[in-house]
């Protein structure tokens, strides 16, 4: 098996990828042969020259999407089609420090973790896409904990049971560190380098702000919930339908000392209550059922081994 994958997404970078993974492969030949690691680039659906320019690098496996999917999908392939024990995975604007990864490597071989994630201390972004990151750190803390500062860094080396056993898809490629932790795998941090991007404009849009705190609370979910969907929507629907009842129980004992119950609006509230904790009910139920027909059909197992110790036999 190949030593090492490095996973490189790019759209539009014409300007600056040959240079990047002349950079990427002058800093891998320093701790491996170049039989040991493979660089893998996923063209995004590139409208610009990149194409053209990746089609000249023979050092790099190049898989070119039909169109524009996104990072996470681009990391997605370029996982699927990699062999390495090892997978690093670099931006391709040349912001990352490809310098840093051996760095990474020591780290996970140091601690035994699964993951070691970048953390840029001095990001050369935009104040707003700070303000950004420290948000949505502080909203993981609350909701995931997962301990890194820097998740939105794409320059990650882990190894490849933990990174298959993520999703990949929509945006979730800013939460592979919180992933990686609820799948019962170790992760840390490491310091890296950041530099500011030379070539091309940023990719960053004001609408990933609000897809970023949604994924956030999707990760959260469906890490807690998604064996049991139902023990969420009954405690919420059963809560609604015991507070139903207490309206109900409090509407009748209005009307018993003579209280004009049509000057309140209990008697609604209760029917409100009782009938949307019944409906939150019924959704877990079916949320329930899809999750098992969803497993009977992958054949997915619901646990995570981190390792088989064989019993001894006499005979050994």
């Amino acid at each position: 098996m190949t030593e090492l994958s490095v996973i490189i997404p790019v759209f539009n970078e014409s300007e600056s990828i040959a240079l990047f993974v002349e950079e990427v492969s002058k800093a891998i030949n320093a701790i491996f042969d170049t039989d040991q690691y493979e660089i893998i680039i996923v063209d995004d659906g590139s409208t610009d020259k990149t194409g053209a320019i990746l089609s000249q690098i023979d050092v790099a496996t190049v898989l070119t999407f039909r169109r524009n999917q996104g990072q996470s999908a681009a990391m997605k392939a370029g996982l699927d089609h990699s062999s390495g024990r090892l997978i690093a995975f670099l931006d391709g604007d040349g912001q990352n420090d490809p310098t840093d990864i051996p760095s990474l490597i020591d780290e996970l071989n140091l601690t035994g973790n699964d993951l070691i994630c970048g953390w840029r201390i001095r990001r050369q972004d935009p104040i707003i896409k700070k303000i950004v990151s420290k948000g949505a750190y502080k909203l993981r803390q609350l909701l995931i904990k997962d301990g890194v500062h820097d998740s939105g860094c794409t320059l990650k080396v882990g190894k490849r049971d933990a990174l298959m056993s993520i999703q990949l898809h929509g945006e979730l490629h800013r939460l592979i560190p919180a992933q990686t932790m609820l799948s019962g795998f170790k992760v840390s941090e490491v310091r890296v380098n950041h530099r500011p991007r030379q070539f091309g404009k940023t990719k960053y849009t004001y609408s990933r702000i609000i897809k970023g705190f949604i994924d956030i609370a999707h990760t959260w979910f469906w890490k807690k919930y998604e064996s049991r969907p139902l023990h969420f929507f009954g405690i919420v629907g059963g809560s609604l339908i015991v507070i139903g009842l207490a309206s109900g129980i409090s509407a009748v004992v209005m009307n018993v000392i003579g209280l004009q119950l049509w000057r309140y609006s209990l008697p609604i509230l209760t029917i409100l209550l009782i009938l949307t904790g019944t409906q939150i009910i019924l959704t877990g139920l079916i949320a329930d059922r899809l999750f098992r027909i969803q497993y009977l059909v992958s054949k997915q197992p619901r646990y995570a081994i981190s390792k088989i110790k064989p019993a001894v036999t006499s005979e050994q």
